[in-house]
């Protein structure tokens, strides 16, 4: 149990502190805001107690001090008289007007403080005089340490309780999707927090009934681990999630486009202004400038069709609409697959005497063509065309060159 504490409560301090860090480099334009305050106060407490938990932490913090189990009072302290009230009192300012929320932050404030000085007193009534590794498990039997646990998990339960019933609260409120998502993360969080709480509360009465309660102090690892996780997460998510949802959205984009775009370069080395991914492993990997990336992407599968244009012929634009329209039949997306049919003719065909186009709906905006071509890119791999994926047995005749770095060499950009 020594080394499972040490862990899970060291990820937790870890956790908040990231949480912590990231929230006042992300909030500190609006750092006088009271909320923003509050959410800082919260996960800074945590932090603080999860370190204070710790239980080499927890005997060097008594062994400095010369007060036995006084780290385990600060913790229950930071618990009950910031953290809890500090995400009430954040809670209070996201789902009411400032003139409203100051009185009811007030008396949650008021009454975190009444809570922590009762803990001092029974902590000290207490008055363990050994340093306990469990202090709460091993002194289950002595009534003043009982009382102490009960005063502590009562009101720490309670606070949770109010902090899952307002979050679930503000999160059906709430327009915003991603502030949404993080109210509800933050209300499993105060769920699984509670099972702690229940934890303790069962321990005294299976001490009095002569049980071994450490037989199930692994529930209050599992359970504070657990809930630590999912209110950093919720508490930090309405601002890095859309960035993130961006970012995926935009890598999925960037691969889906890496088929069509291959298939042109092999035709028509001279579009890529940069050495190209060695492989389509390679390609998985190329995670930073995603935007320049899929912006290049983009233009050199233009740039390359453009290109192609002269390989078009009436055959093949005749054969793509047949092709468009069996598939429109079965409503399948007509559109793409009579560009990727037109985009594999020319790719097979040697460099003709005609100037055609390719098929392309009206597009008025870099989005609308980027969510063009990923139609035409998953049409041009997702359609089981007969004779497999397209060749490009005239590469080198269109193209002139046949590697990048070949044009490289001739100074050619």
């Amino acid at each position: 149990m020594f080394v499972v504490k040490t862990v899970v409560y060291s990820s937790c301090a870890v956790l908040c502190f990231t949480a912590l860090g990231y929230r006042i480099t992300a909030s500190w334009r609006n750092r006088r805001d009271p909320a923003v305050v509050a959410l800082i106060v919260a996960l800074l407490a945590e932090g603080l107690g999860w370190v204070l938990a710790v239980p080499n932490v927890a005997a060097a913090f008594d062994d400095a001090t010369g007060v036995p189990n006084l780290a385990v009072l600060l913790m229950h302290v930071l618990a009950v008289g910031l953290f809890t009230p500090s995400m009430l009192v954040l809670l209070v300012y996201w789902s009411h007007p400032p003139e409203q929320a100051w009185p009811r932050a007030r008396r949650r404030i008021a009454y975190a403080v009444a809570v922590s000085a009762a803990l001092v007193a029974l902590w000290v009534y207490a008055a363990v005089e050994q340093h306990a590794e469990t202090y709460l498990p091993q002194n289950y039997t002595r009534p003043p340490v009982a009382l102490y646990t009960l005063v502590y998990v009562v009101t720490f339960g309670a606070g949770l309780i109010e902090i899952f019933r307002m979050c679930v609260s503000c999160a059906r409120r709430t327009e915003e999707p991603w502030l949404r998502r993080g109210l509800r993360l933050t209300a499993l969080g105060a769920l699984c927090y509670l099972s702690m709480c229940v934890n303790r509360i069962s321990g005294i009465v299976l001490a009095h009934l002569g049980l071994d309660p450490l037989r199930w102090e692994w529930l209050t690892p599992a359970g504070c681990g657990s809930a630590i996780l999912f209110i950093a997460v919720g508490l930090t998510l309405p601002s890095w999630g859309p960035r993130l949802a961006v970012w995926v959205r935009s890598y999925r984009t960037y691969r889906t486009l890496y088929p069509l775009w291959v298939a042109i370069y092999r035709a028509v080395p001279h579009i890529a202004l940069e050495p190209p991914p060695r492989s389509a492993a390679h390609d998985l990997v190329q995670t930073t400038e995603l935007s320049h990336r899929l912006y290049r992407r983009v233009i050199e599968i233009r740039d390359g069709l453009l290109v192609l244009r002269s390989r078009l012929t009436s055959v093949a634009l005749t054969q793509a609409t047949r092709t468009g329209d069996e598939v429109r039949a079965l409503g399948g997306d007509a559109e793409g697959v009579v560009a990727a049919s037109q985009i594999r003719a020319a790719l097979r065909a040697p460099v003709g005497t005609e100037d055609l186009s390719f098929y392309s709906p009206s597009i008025d905006s870099l989005h609308s063509e980027i969510a063009w071509l990923v139609r035409v890119s998953e049409c041009f791999v997702g359609y089981p065309w007969p004779g497999g994926p397209a060749a490009t047995p005239w590469s080198t005749e269109l193209a002139g060159e046949t590697t990048w770095e070949s044009r490289s060499r001739t100074g050619s950009a």
